[in-house]
């Protein structure tokens, strides 16, 4: 990976009505979010211009839901694919590593125990980026993020509010370059 983006969505409650300083505050929080992790799971964080493809002509990167619909609307789809894209990845490659004599039927529900002893790097590293997203733990990868919640998977209900309710959120889009 030589690097990523990633949406940090806010809830836009408590923002200042001006555009700017509201992209400022957006802007703020997200650095403050990003910035333990400079130099562990990232070199760099800076405003993303053209994610995913989608030109951004706003500062930091941060688009306000009740200033741009669209735009936002775009970006959150284009975010939760590049999530589902990196799920797809991380779950096939796990998958790649099992061994289907280790899997049993419990229920409705195949299970496959791995030990995780350090004997198979690869399995570890994806069975560990699982359990961190699970748990709602961030992952330059996982494409988008949910600040207010503290997870990077929305819920359903999430997901549905912030579609009723645009204006009520806003979006920094950043660049994550990798760790050389």
């Amino acid at each position: 990976m030589k690097g990523t983006n990633l949406a940090v969505v806010h809830s836009a409650s408590g923002l200042p009505q001006n555009m700017e300083l509201a992209r400022q505050a957006v802007w703020a929080k997200t650095t403050q979010f990003l910035q333990p992790n400079l130099g562990k799971l990232y070199s760099s964080f800076y405003p993303a211009a053209n994610p995913w493809g989608i030109g951004l002509n706003v500062r930091f990167g941060v688009l306000l839901g009740r200033e741009t619909p669209e735009q936002f609307v775009r970006i959150l789809c284009a975010a939760t694919e590049a999530q589902n894209l990196s799920i797809d990845f991380h779950t096939e490659a796990l998958l790649n590593r099992v061994k289907p004599e280790q899997t049993r039927q419990v229920g409705d529900t195949i299970v496959c125990p791995v030990t995780l002893d350090g004997t198979d790097k690869e399995l570890e590293a994806h069975s560990i980026w699982h359990m961190a997203i699970a748990a709602g733990a961030f992952m330059p990868d996982c494409g988008i993020y949910y600040m207010e919640q503290g997870q990077a998977v929305a819920a359903p209900e999430l997901r549905k509010e912030i579609a009723r309710s645009i204006g009520n959120y806003a979006v920094c889009v950043v660049r994550l370059e990798a760790m050389v």
